[in-house]
């Protein structure tokens, strides 16, 4: 089918959105074994070993599956212990980075679906979590939330939708959940010790509205101080956003989502519809059965754009979608296709250059390092701001030998390294950043 170029119009609080973004999809290896990714399979990603995957929960029609893939070596992997379950409609992964560990590591955490209440994370073994209060059922959905601090405590936090739903009034609305565990540097089965709490439901939510969920940590702290969740949704016969405020406790109106190529019309989201993270103030999203149209939802401006570029397959049902680390790539399986029974094909989408760092979609992936020094005359902090991954910091003299190395991960844009120098003499020395958005370097004057 010819892409077709689509046009955003101004629709009841959405704002028109003009950026000629042209995307573009590239094919993967494929997952290792093609028994087909029906309703219930799952991605996410995240960092596992010091190394960055994509981890597939494959619900097939001949059997289930559970792999990851190797984002650096473009390969696929068979984790070495399957689940002890079977997912089902309604099955869910959500990655939640240990910010202590060292190589970068996590959590892969699951939603069984299926009508039961199982909870499950994965560390290398999988691990029966506290069971979520309510059955989940299709249409179920769970994301990483951040670290939080209830009760004088910093909690890791995942959100979570059931598929559950009632009627309030005539007006549906959707129970939804908060998992919470504390953050206890190595402790791996942390995630044993958290507990549910029965968060404000989603409004105009049910199971057969093929709803999704996904945090963002956003760039505007002062507004956003816990982030914003984000829900996809059919509602009244069109697609949906409602925002939810972890800080305020409170579910608010987001935006229609508008056809992409019927103008003045809305799209309705079909089997295979799915959402993730953008960067860290946008969505990217496919609509489902809508041929192969995918789009992006920027929540500051409230506004939908639809780029000229379309998938590779026709999104169907079982097709999910993540991203790492909020950096504007996308992964994506397009669920079982009818015409190529062997299952699933695995692709990435890869934003352009060019609109790295532009704010038009809410974009904050950087292409460059920023450094800022603050000094004392015992230590130096270093405010680096790059791309998330993996940052070294090295601290020459004039003549170039290294007199020290520090590192750190940097998870959300930026990340704080302190130099202490309580002995070190008086003069000029240089230093050095390295991180995934490439090197920075300056000079360091120490006077005592």
């Amino acid at each position: 089918m010819k892409n077709k170029k689509a046009t955003v119009y101004l629709i009841v609080l959405c704002l028109l959105l003009v950026a000629p973004l042209q995307a573009g999809w590239e094919e993967l290896a494929d997952p290792p074994k093609q028994v087909g990714a029906e309703l219930g399979s799952a991605l996410c990603a995240g960092a596992g070993n010091g190394r960055n995957y994509v981890w597939f929960l494959q619900n097939g029609a001949q059997a289930d599956f559970f792999c990851r893939y190797d984002i650096n070596q473009n390969r696929w992997e068979e984790d070495p212990q399957s689940p002890p379950f079977s997912p089902g409609l309604g099955a869910a992964l959500a990655y939640v980075p240990n910010l202590d560990a060292s190589p970068a590591s996590g959590w892969v955490f699951a939603l069984r679906g299926d009508n039961t209440k199982e909870f499950w994370f994965f560390d290398g073994d999988w691990h029966r979590a506290p069971d979520i209060p309510d059955s989940v059922v299709e249409g179920g959905a769970l994301c990483y939330g951040g670290v939080q601090e209830l009760w004088g405590r910093e909690y890791y936090v995942l959100y979570a939708f059931s598929g559950q739903d009632y009627e309030v009034g005539g007006e549906p609305c959707g129970r939804f959940w908060r998992y919470h565990f504390p953050r206890t540097p190595h402790e791996p089965e942390a995630p044993l010790d958290g507990s549910w709490t029965d968060m404000p439901d989603i409004p105009g939510m049910t199971h057969r509205y093929f709803p999704a969920l996904v945090w963002l940590p956003m760039n505007d702290r002062q507004h956003y101080p816990m982030g914003l969740v984000v829900a996809m949704k059919n509602y009244q016969e069109k697609g949906h956003f409602h925002l939810y405020y972890p800080d305020r406790n409170t579910w608010y109106d987001g935006c229609d989502i508008p056809h992409p190529f019927r103008p003045g019309k809305y799209a309705k989201l079909s089997d295979g519809a799915c959402m993730t993270s953008h960067y860290r103030d946008s969505t990217i999203f496919l609509l489902g059965e809508i041929d192969r149209y995918f789009g992006f939802y920027d929540v500051v401006n409230n506004a939908v754009y639809y780029p000229d570029d379309t998938t590779s397959e026709p999104v169907r049902g079982g097709a999910a979608i993540t991203a790492l680390h909020w950096e504007g790539i996308a992964y994506a399986e397009f669920g079982t296709q009818t015409l190529v029974p062997s299952g699933p094909n695995f692709y990435r989408w890869v934003p352009p250059p060019e609109q790295e760092g532009k704010q038009g979609l809410g974009i904050s992936l950087l292409s460059e390092v920023k450094v800022g020094v603050r000094s004392t005359q015992t230590f130096h902090i270093f405010s680096v701001k790059c791309a998330p991954g993996p940052v070294k910091l090295s601290i020459m003299d004039v003549t170039g030998r290294k007199i020290a190395s520090l590192s750190a991960q940097c998870y959300n844009g930026d990340v704080d390294i302190t130099y202490n120098h309580p002995i070190i003499k008086s003069g000029v020395y240089f230093w050095k950043a390295s991180t995934a958005s490439g090197d920075a370097n300056g000079k360091l004057v120490i006077a005592k």
